[in-house]
């Protein structure tokens, strides 16, 4: 691994978020829970709500691509910027390994984007359906805002 591999890979990040959407037969989804799973290419953020219930544990993962611009994007990845949305319901399992995964299949997503140095302010609007495996789909309607701050 050269010097310039070495410093990408020790990248640190400071987050901040707010999410809130509705989905049918659920209580308001509303979280500050955010966690950043990948930083190199694409930003993929997960956003929980009840992580520590068994119960009533549910969430939202956003991807989008590191440099995208404010715009109005595909839900479903085909616009190649906005990457994956993906809404996870477990069942119960104190492992989480019981769980319907709906992924967009219509709707956008739209994201205003500023960045001022290492900080950078995303604010995303979606309106989409998703669908699970076994062909059960429901809408998602909601917004995000994330504060990600880039230490190095």
């Amino acid at each position: 691994m050269d010097a310039t591999q070495k410093k990408n890979a020790d990248f640190k990040v400071s987050l901040s978020a707010e999410t809130t959407f509705t989905t049918p037969h659920a209580i308001k989804f509303h979280s500050y829970h955010i966690e950043l799973h990948s930083l190199f290419g694409h930003l993929d953020f997960v956003v929980e709500l009840n992580k520590a219930s068994t119960q009533s544990h549910r969430s939202l993962g956003l991807s989008f691509v590191r440099d995208i611009a404010t715009g109005t994007y595909p839900a479903d990845g085909s616009g190649n910027q906005f990457a994956q949305f993906i809404y996870m319901v477990y069942h119960g399992r104190p492992d989480d390994s019981g769980f319907t995964q709906y992924t967009a299949t219509r709707g956008t997503v739209n994201i205003e984007v500023s960045r001022t140095g290492n900080l950078e302010h995303f604010t995303l609007q979606y309106d989409v359906t998703a669908e699970s495996a076994d062909g059960h789909s429901i809408p998602i309607k909601g917004e995000s805002e994330i504060y990600a701050k880039f230490h190095q």
